[in-house]
């Protein structure tokens, strides 16, 4: 006999139709399913239903739920006669392929509880990414805020990049990947600044199996510095910042085709880099042109025409600046 859906703990309840008659007290059944690294519903939107299966038991709904009922990963079932019973839950996507699947037994003699551990279907599964990056300045094994990093773009099998918050690779999870057919998949890892910048990146491989793993990734740097200190010229006199009116100077990196890497200057006080002082710029390695000018209370001072060059290279950072001379 089937009974009407009851809210139960945050969870629907469901009946169960009873066809044997068992010694012991019957009871309500609570049954939860757990992804594999205790993931959640929301970490596979690719679920559309759970379909559960209870041999010699007709369920409500043919036993096809939401992953989440009333925001429970579960369902209760109600009115079970006392007895053993044995299931199955199928996790199913929008064109009602497996995902995930388990599958198990319970007694009744009373209310119970079931906790369904659910594992890939053997053809498709995922992995959790984690990564790190190099030592720097600040830190030995940097966060994403030492690293200067806000996201991490990932790109599987050549597809398009998309983009996956950096902290999430630096949690004890990771961050999931899509499914994918389980085996050897390429991977690229790019980390990018606020602007979309980047400065690390991963290219190799990784696998995926039917028990999804947390597998870890050593990003390496994608950019090299030019340092940079500058002086004054007017007329062959020297000048400092103040005798000069030049309040910030102004500087842009151009490459070989003619494409500045700022699509505005990038500014800095001018004391920053006189009177010994020096600013790092992380640049793609490359041979780049280097324009700065200036503004201020006092006329421009522009760097040489032709304008000096850089050679940066990756992961080498110079500690001696390349000091030049701004006239007017």
């Amino acid at each position: 006999m089937k009974t009407k859906f009851l809210m139960v703990a945050a969870a629907v309840a469901f009946s169960g139709c009873v066809f044997v008659s068992h010694p012991g007290s019957p009871g309500d059944v609570t049954m939860t399913w757990v992804f594999p690294g205790n993931a959640t519903c929301a970490d596979f939107p690719q679920v559309k239903n759970m379909v559960v299966s209870i041999p010699g038991q007709s369920l409500e709904n043919a036993g096809v739920y939401p992953c989440l009922v009333a925001n429970y990963p579960g369902i209760v079932l109600t009115n079970f006669a006392a007895g053993s019973y044995s299931y199955t839950i199928e996790a199913r996507g929008y064109s009602n392929e497996l995902i995930f699947s388990g599958s198990g037994n319970f007694t009744v003699n009373g209310n119970t509880s079931v906790t369904a551990s659910l594992t890939g279907n053997g053809n498709t599964s995922y992995a959790y990414l984690q990564w790190v990056f190099p030592p720097n300045s600040g830190a030995s094994n940097p966060t994403c805020q030492q690293a200067g990093v806000t996201t991490v773009q990932i790109s599987i099998d050549g597809a398009q990049f998309y983009n996956q918050p950096c902290a999430d690779g630096q949690t004890a999870s990771g961050a999931a990947t899509a499914f994918l057919a389980t085996g050897t998949h390429s991977l690229v890892l790019s980390a990018v600044d606020d602007t979309g910048f980047e400065y690390y990146r991963y290219t190799g491989n990784f696998t995926t199996s039917v028990t999804a793993t947390v597998q870890t990734f050593s990003l390496q740097w994608a950019v090299g510095t030019v340092e940079l200190g500058w002086v004054f010229s007017s007329g062959g006199i020297s000048r400092t910042c103040s005798s000069a009116g030049v309040s910030e100077v102004l500087i842009n990196f151009q490459d070989t085709n003619g494409h500045n890497i700022y699509s505005d200057w990038a500014h800095q006080p001018c004391s920053a880099g006189a009177n010994g002082g020096a600013v790092d710029y992380y640049l793609p390695p490359g041979t780049w042109r280097i324009f700065m000018t200036t503004v201020g209370s006092g006329a421009p001072f522009n760097s040489a025409s032709p304008p000096p060059t850089a050679v940066v290279q990756t992961a080498v950072f110079p500690n001696s600046p390349l000091v030049l001379t701004l006239s007017n």
